[in-house]
């Protein structure tokens, strides 16, 4: 049976150049293991998640159980901390990760602003980083100032910048309190779909990554991959000083 690469296999880290972190920053990160993920649930039956330490919470509908009905937040959690006993594990398969469901394919677009705020607001008491592979053309003053708030607490924030052209930068990523990743591939050229107009942002490889999937192993390429392996790249860097 196939078994894709690890993920460190998968990327070329020569192009990993990763946002530094404050002092304050960094702290957040080593005084305690709450790494939020905020996405569209998982699939926690996945043998890729047998062994790992999940928290579930579902913004969405709290009786739910954070079931996956995409597949986009069971390919990115798998990126972090899917371990198969056969050779794939993702960049922190060790640590605890939170998986807050904030998106649903039947969700509208009012239900979904509800769950990330209501979620995002959740993490001013208990997050110490936060991964958001997700983004909208529309600016919602509502998450901004909660995000504004997370970041005078010293609680980084890792947001997709945005597969819908190249001088696009979707929201939250473009807000100066937030990390905005891009992606290239694995000769460090930005994806076409890929915002890059501007310099206030990173660029992380993200072409073809295999991961967890709703069934089996899955592979995508966008943004929204990059944003999660630079996190997971600055989580496992800071974690060893």
């Amino acid at each position: 049976m196939h078994i894709p690469l690890p993920i460190t296999q998968q990327i070329n880290k020569k192009y990993c150049l990763l946002p530094k972190l404050s002092t304050e920053q960094q702290e957040r990160i080593h005084s305690k293991d709450h790494i939020v993920l905020l996405d569209t649930g998982i699939n926690a039956n996945h043998p890729a998640f047998k062994n790992s330490q999940l928290t579930l919470i579902d913004f969405t509908y709290p009786q739910g159980g954070c079931r996956d009905d995409i597949g986009h937040g069971t390919h990115s959690a798998g990126i972090l901390v899917g371990h198969d006993k056969d050779g794939f594990h993702g960049l922190i398969p060790d640590k605890p990760l939170i998986i807050a469901k904030v998106m649903g394919r039947c969700l509208s677009k009012q239900q979904k602003f509800n769950a990330i705020l209501q979620a995002l607001t959740w993490c001013l008491k208990h997050a110490s980083l936060i991964i958001m592979p997700l983004g909208s053309m529309a600016n919602h003053p509502k998450i901004a100032h909660v995000v504004k708030q997370l970041s005078l607490r010293s609680i980084p924030i890792f947001a997709a910048a945005g597969n819908y052209g190249h001088d696009k930068l979707l929201f939250p990523a473009i807000l100066p309190d937030v990390f905005a990743i891009s992606a290239c591939d694995n000769q460090g050229k930005v994806l076409p779909e890929c915002y890059q107009a501007e310099s206030d942002h990173y660029v992380i490889p993200g072409y073809n990554i295999e991961s967890t999937g709703l069934t089996h192993w899955h592979i995508h390429s966008g943004s929204s991959q990059a944003c999660v392996i630079a996190a997971g790249l600055t989580i496992h860097n800071y974690l060893k000083k």
